[in-house]
C-alpha cells in the first residue's frame, strides 16, 4: 500500500507543477473525444464507410450497452 500512496503523490505533485490553462484545455479536448456526440458520430460514420456492417452494427451495440451499464451503476452509487 505504501507503493501505491508514493505513486499517487508522485502524480499529483506532478500534475501541481505543470497545471495551467493552456494544459487544461488540452485535457477538456482529450475529455471530449470520449463524449456521447464523438462517440455517436463514429458509431454513424463507421455504419456508412464500412463495407461490413457487422462491425458498425456491434460498435453502436456496444456503446449502448457500455452507456446503459453506465447509467445503472451512477444511479446505485
Amino acid at each position: 500500500m505504501l507503493v501505491i500512496n508514493e505513486v499517487d503523490m508522485a502524480v499529483y505533485n506532478f500534475v501541481i507543477q505543470i497545471m495551467s490553462e493552456q494544459v487544461t484545455m488540452i485535457t477538456k479536448i482529450i475529455t471530449n473525444l470520449g463524449g456521447a456526440v464523438v462517440l455517436i458520430s463514429l458509431c454513424i460514420i463507421a455504419l456508412l464507410v464500412l463495407k461490413n456492417k457487422k462491425y458498425g452494427t456491434f460498435m453502436i451495440i456496444n456503446l449502448a450497452t457500455v452507456t446503459l451499464i453506465n447509467l445503472l451503476i451512477k444511479n446505485i452509487v
